[in-house]
């Protein structure tokens, strides 16, 4: 079983190369690239798995954008299954993926990948990933003791998506890829790939989320929640209409801590994953010239 991955990218072609070089040393046969702006220096990422696009021309939201690319690279079928990521997010699996579709029951249209929300930059030596109470068998009640001041509020203690991405089998009639699941047809309910983790590199410094938060709230990326709970925007927007930026960035620190303390209760908890990716290693091997200029 071949698996090659589509994503919509904004991002600088050091990130670029890391996110590649990662999933090619996976195993991925296929990787396509669709820029959501100019790329200075883009060139450098040229090998032959990977297929640069300039991508949807459009006004639309961006996850309209997103949408309209990964169903082009879909409907390419030159893969057995496509993965709909974003840059920011590295698939992390126990073993080979391939083996793990193998065992896939050709009942299943779909896979779900989980996610694991990063706490330090992608260029950082040792990746710490928080999971989510329910993706560690753990009551969402520890959320209340981990966060204090919040905790009654949250639902997954990531700041960002619960809901994973999707993994597809191509040449399915009808089929569209969604930002988080498979959309168009009456398709199977999706398997959750078990021995396959999502990081999530979101907002991994106080700049970058702050930066990025008023272009976040507009387009609704923190919206999502259930009916009977709050969602990460309205305790964002509760959080500064109270306590103002400070509060704000307390409210940062504390989700997105690198302390011993904060390490040491998720994982006593199974609600930490820490890895060394060696991202920049294998960017520099494959695609030096991308890395040129980054001197760590």
């Amino acid at each position: 079983m071949s698996w090659g991955i589509v994503t919509t990218a904004k991002a600088d072609v050091d990130d670029l190369a890391r996110f590649a070089a990662h999933h090619i040393g996976l195993g991925c046969s296929k990787i396509y690239l669709y820029l959501d702006a100019p790329t200075n220096g883009i060139e450098a990422l040229s090998h032959p798995k990977i297929s640069i696009f300039s991508g949807a021309q459009t006004h639309n939201a961006i996850h309209r954008r997103q949408m309209q690319n990964a169903n082009q690279a879909y409907q390419q079928g030159t893969v057995d299954w496509l993965a709909h990521v974003d840059s920011d997010e590295f698939l992390l699996p126990e073993k080979p993926l391939q083996s793990q579709l193998d065992t896939i029951p050709s009942s299943h249209d779909w896979a779900r990948i989980l996610p694991v929300e990063a706490l330090t930059p992608m260029q950082t030596a040792l990746t710490h990933c928080k999971i989510a109470p329910q993706f560690a068998q753990q009551p969402r009640r520890v959320l209340e003791t981990l966060y204090p001041e919040y905790g009654l509020h949250l639902r997954t203690g990531y700041l960002s998506h619960s809901e994973g991405k999707p993994l597809v089998r191509t040449g399915l009639r009808n089929a569209r890829l969604g930002i988080h699941k498979l959309i168009g047809g009456k398709f199977s309910k999706p398997c959750v790939l078990e021995q396959t983790k999502l990081a999530h590199f979101h907002a991994t410094s106080w700049e970058d989320f702050s930066n990025e938060l008023p272009r976040r709230l507009a387009s609704r990326s923190y919206v999502s929640a259930r009916n009977d709970q709050i969602s990460i925007a309205d305790l964002i927007n509760l959080v500064q209409d109270s306590e103002g930026l400070g509060g704000l960035r307390a409210f940062y620190a504390a989700l997105r801590s690198t302390s011993a303390e904060h390490l040491a209760a998720l994982r006593a908890l199974n609600m930490l994953l820490s890895v060394d990716l060696q991202l920049t290693a294998k960017a520099r091997n494959m695609f030096p010239e991308a890395m040129k200029s980054i001197s760590t």
